[in-house]
């Protein structure tokens, strides 16, 4: 749980009465959803959705106030209601400070007249948030979303082609890689670029993978010589020592289960495994196969990775992350490109242990189930799907549609979507932050 800091709302309060002014706001929390689901990897039910029991710190400054006024609310995985009531009519200024909780945002109602004569109320609600950032290479922005309900948050212009998106969920960053050789950092609390790390050499950072453990960056690098894996301190968010990939490092995953970074290469077609403490190679996964891989994730509830083969006729391998060795017969899924810069995307939904990957040239995305490790729907979505990403406990799924300039939300449960949302021009990969 984190603190997600102050959000000023600014709460005009009117009246219609004669009587003597009296102003009351109202805090009405939600009851967190109580959806649970089986580890489909064998384990115990878990909750989805961590209970809503933070508490909250409301301060109310101006209007008829001498004096600020502080009030701690509570919440609850009930419907909860807590009255302010304030001396009179005027503009009261209005901060919310989450203790300790993920993810939460407040929205405001509009001013109301009550039915009682002379007092007045506005309604706050404590919302659950989800964001999705979308890196849109053509229109050099990228789309901040909310993540339930497909809504536009803002939109934040970055440098040129960005592609690659990796978020640290502890520090709340968002890593926008370029192609161009920068990568942005975006404050994911006031959605600004806080900074830029410049690389200096004109090139290509396909992927981006974070230990939010070790609060270390991966920056796949393809086009410098030799080839490399470029480390970023989270704390400083300056360049380390590199890692000296094989040929054309094109995807990242970290396992947060066995504390290592897998590394696929597109050129050589093997996997790099570092360790994620010392970033020394463990050991390399050989050549799969001739034809180029393009994506890969990392599920940490069973020890699995799981990567994708570029080529017309798709397939998707399985590593047990214990041993690094693949497993058994590739899966077979959709077609996709075979280019260093295109191919499938790759997510992994932990809690429902499902696997999903996009396939661009049939424009639908494959879903996996990871205990049979076979194909069990077939999702059609918008044209060349390329990035994917899940929100594990709304068990939702995000696709970016390359040539639609839209993202499509599909239901985890119904393997049906349920919204397409238009943002930036040639959307790549998508980041989520707040699950």
């Amino acid at each position: 749980m984190r603190h997600i800091g102050l959000l000023l709302l600014v709460l005009a309060l009117t009246t219609c009465s004669l009587f003597e002014q009296k102003a009351s706001l109202i805090i009405a929390l939600p009851p967190s959803p109580a959806s649970t689901t089986t580890n489909r990897s064998g384990g115990p039910a878990v909750g989805m959705i961590a209970p809503l029991t933070a508490k909250f710190r409301i301060t109310v400054s101006g209007g008829a106030l001498v004096s600020a006024m502080v009030t701690e609310i509570a919440g609850s995985t009930s419907p909860t209601e807590a009255t302010i009531y304030l001396p009179g009519s005027g503009t009261y200024n209005v901060t919310a400070d989450g203790l300790d909780l993920s993810g939460v945002i407040l929205t405001s109602g509009s001013a109301t007249v009550d039915a009682v004569p002379g007092v007045n109320y506005v309604t706050i609600v404590m919302q659950p948030m989800i964001k999705l950032y979308v890196s849109n290479r053509t229109g050099n922005t990228v789309s901040v979303i909310n993540g339930l309900d497909g809504s536009s948050i803002t939109t934040i212009a970055v440098a040129a082609a960005p592609i690659a998106i990796g978020v640290n969920p502890v520090t709340r960053k968002v890593y926008v890689a370029h192609f161009g050789a920068d990568i942005s950092v975006i404050d994911g609390s006031t959605d600004t670029v806080s900074t830029t790390i410049i690389y200096g050499v004109s090139g290509d950072f396909p992927s981006i993978g974070v230990n939010p453990v070790a609060n270390k960056i991966y920056a796949a690098w393809q086009y410098d010589s030799p080839t490399s894996v470029q480390i970023i301190d989270g704390v400083t968010d300056i360049l380390g020592t590199p890692y000296s990939a094989n040929t054309y490092p094109t995807s990242i995953a970290f396992n947060t289960a066995s504390n290592k970074v897998y590394v696929l290469d597109w050129g050589s077609s093997d996997i790099q495994v570092l360790d994620g403490t010392t970033d020394v190679l463990l050991t390399t996964i050989p050549l799969i196969s001739s034809t180029e891989k393009c994506g890969i994730a990392a599920n940490s509830a069973t020890n699995k990775i799981y990567f994708t083969d570029g080529a017309a006729s798709g397939s998707v391998y399985v590593v047990d992350g214990s041993t690094d060795t693949v497993l058994a017969t590739p899966i077979p899924v959709g077609g996709n490109l075979t280019g260093p810069d295109e191919g499938a995307g790759v997510a992994v939904n932990p809690i429902t242990n499902r696997v999903y990957v996009t396939n661009s040239l049939d424009n639908t995305v494959s879903v996996i189930d990871g205990i049979a490790d076979a194909v069990i729907a077939t999702i059609p979505v918008g044209t060349a799907p390329r990035g994917v990403a899940v929100s594990k406990n709304y068990n939702k799924v995000y696709v970016a549609n390359r040539l639609d300039a839209t993202i499509s939300i599909i239901d985890g449960a119904t393997n049906t979507v349920t919204n397409t949302v238009p943002v930036g021009v040639e959307p790549q990969f998508i980041g989520v932050l707040g699950d």
